[in-house]
């Protein structure tokens, strides 16, 4: 059964809250394929069809395999800037996000933490600017021993809070 217009004007138009939202998850083929190129990095796709063809998962592997073949093209700030903003971008009236980024993935290809986390608070500055709406960003998971000092959160507008992804604490 088809929703109406009107009904889905309505749910379009609705204030929302996104719950436990891994950034990295929300890397659409588009941008994947553009940050590859731009960076260089090779992915073993035949153009932004078969990309797509691999978001349609049979499993927990097949999901992991995309998610990390795809973390490779996240190399620079602006990377992490772009992905942020192309999220709030198409965010549908969310108002509030919960967004978690895992850091040891991007430290384990090579980048320093702060590029990340600097790239990532970029685009929510960029996406408040765009939107003239606020959005509150988590920061979530370990920092070499697993724990966020409060020391490095202090001050960052958006932070409101910082907890462990990795289901370990």
């Amino acid at each position: 059964m088809a929703i109406g217009t009107r009904i889905s004007q309505a749910l379009h138009a609705l204030p929302k809250t996104e719950l436990h939202l891994h950034i990295e998850d929300t890397l659409e083929p588009e941008l994947a394929l553009w940050l590859a190129d731009h960076n260089g990095v090779t992915l073993p796709f035949d153009g932004i069809d078969d990309l797509r063809s691999h978001y349609r998962f049979d499993n927990l592997q097949s999901f992991l395999d995309l998610y990390y073949q795809l973390m490779s093209v996240l190399r620079a700030r602006e990377d992490f800037s772009d992905l942020m903003f192309d999220y709030l971008a198409h965010a549908d009236g969310v108002h509030r996000a919960e967004i978690f980024f895992d850091p040891q993935i991007h430290m384990n290809n090579g980048l320093d933490y702060d590029l990340v986390l600097d790239g990532l608070l970029d685009g929510i500055a960029r996406g408040r600017a765009a939107s003239g709406q606020g959005r509150d960003a988590h920061r979530a998971g370990p920092v070499e021993d697993g724990i966020l000092r409060p020391a490095e959160i202090g001050g960052i507008a958006g932070i409101v809070g910082t907890g462990r992804a990795n289901g370990t604490g």
